[in-house]
């Protein structure tokens, strides 16, 4: 199992399940990579550690991608330049809230910046400030070009076909629960038609069910986190990181506190369920990777 951490994240989003996948009985390694420069330079870091799995002998690999590392992983799983070395056949590729066509968000991409250098230093065993700088190993954010819907990167990558073996799941969060019946509560009391007028209130409503399907997990677009061509697409209520990692600021009050830590995150079972256990897998299937003339 190959874990692929996203955009400014030191790697803890894995804690949880890392953990929950060595209990299964998976060996799991974690890819963690300068996740602000462009995505391919990172892609092709990948490749090169996925040649170094087949040089030692690891001859299968599923990947489980957080956000931006799905990109990562469809890059370097899809760019004929990045296969001149042998990799292990990866058999199936998660995809945790990873925006496929972009997200508008990748602009705040400075907040997120620094949400990561402070994670690092609180982990740091000497709390050195000069860790806080450590934005600038990470790359200038080239990143955020890429991830921003539309661009060259992000067409480029749609455009080219997924390994036909590997099996993709995507799983899509929600921050806020969906009800198909929310918007029929402004109708019912009358209070938007009286406001706006009847054909005016009609497009609002529209609007509104179209702005709670597509929020997404808070950061990725619903319509985002599914990989063109994919089929099968697990929608949870969760948001971008909550969907994998307790919240850590909550964890930590409730140990203070002393009481039991809350709900495992959702896409934990998902992953479990997918994969299920080692000794069970069926690898009848040769698969194939790539070549330059593919």
């Amino acid at each position: 199992m190959v874990l692929i951490h996203g955009l400014d994240e030191p790697g803890g989003i894995w804690d949880q399940l890392a953990q929950a996948l060595a209990d299964r009985g998976h060996t799991v390694i974690r890819f963690e990579y300068p996740n602000d420069q462009r995505i391919s330079p990172s892609a092709k870091a990948f490749a090169d550690s996925l040649n170094d799995l087949h040089t030692l002998g690891v001859a299968r690999i599923d990947i489980v991608a957080h956000s931006m590392g799905g990109l990562v992983a469809r890059e370097a799983l899809t760019n004929p330049n990045m296969h001149d070395d042998p990799f292990p056949i990866t058999d199936r590729l998660i995809t945790l809230g990873t925006p496929h066509l972009g997200s508008p968000w990748s602009r705040m991409r400075p907040v997120a910046e620094i949400r990561e250098q402070v994670q690092r230093w609180a982990k740091s065993s000497d709390h050195n400030p000069k860790r806080l700088l450590g934005f600038a190993r990470d790359g200038i954010g080239e990143a955020g070009t890429d991830l921003l819907p539309g661009s060259v990167f992000l067409n480029t990558l749609n455009d080219r076909l997924m390994p036909q073996h590997l099996v993709v799941t995507c799983v899509v969060g929600r921050a806020v629960p969906y009800r198909q019946s929310d918007a029929l509560v402004l109708t019912a009391s009358g209070l938007l038609e009286e406001l706006v007028g009847k054909r005016d209130a009609a497009g609002i409503e529209q609007g509104l069910e179209t702005m709670k399907t597509e929020l997404g997990d808070g950061v990725v677009p619903v319509s985002s986190a599914v990989m063109p061509g994919a089929t099968d697409i697990v929608i949870i209520e969760a948001n971008h990181r909550s969907m994998i990692r307790s919240v850590e600021l909550d964890q930590t009050l409730r140990l203070i506190r002393g009481v039991p830590q809350g709900p495992e995150p959702l896409a934990i079972a998902i992953v479990l369920d997918r994969l299920g256990d080692p000794d069970d897998r069926d690898h009848s299937n040769t698969g194939h990777n790539p070549s330059k003339d593919e």
